[in-house]
């Protein structure tokens, strides 16, 4: 026995080619835009090139770097703490630590214990 399907989420759904080639101005139905799909690029990007040619690049990119780049590589907090605007920002990221920590902590500790689990399981799961 074959079962077909013959409801629509939406009623302008069945008629979507239909509508899409005459816009309906009728207060029932509502006009559809049809966006068509779009393929991706297929110009070669630098993930395409030869494998010796793409490490060479990186190599280059590498030797050419400062000392600052390099801390910034490895400590990426640096890039953003040397440009953060601290009388501006500061006291609002407080304010959201301080709520995140009064509310969150204490709402998933009660979580864990009403799953019937330990407390520091609810900890685990904010981080």
């Amino acid at each position: 026995m074959r079962m077909e399907i013959t409801t629509f989420a939406s009623h302008s759904f069945s008629d979507l080619p239909s509508a899409a080639s005459m816009p309906t101005t009728s207060s029932s139905s509502r006009p559809i835009r049809v966006i068509p799909m779009q393929h991706p690029n297929t110009n070669p990007t630098s993930s395409s090139l030869p494998p010796n040619v793409a490490i060479s690049q990186w190599a280059s990119k590498v030797r050419g770097m400062t000392w600052l780049q390099w801390l910034e590589f490895f400590l990426p907090c640096f890039r953003w703490i040397r440009i953060y605007k601290w009388r501006e920002y500061f006291q609002v990221d407080l304010m959201a630590g301080i709520t995140v920590g009064v509310m969150l902590v204490p709402q998933s500790m009660s979580y864990a214990k009403l799953a019937g689990l330990q407390p520091i399981y609810g900890l685990c799961k904010i981080a």
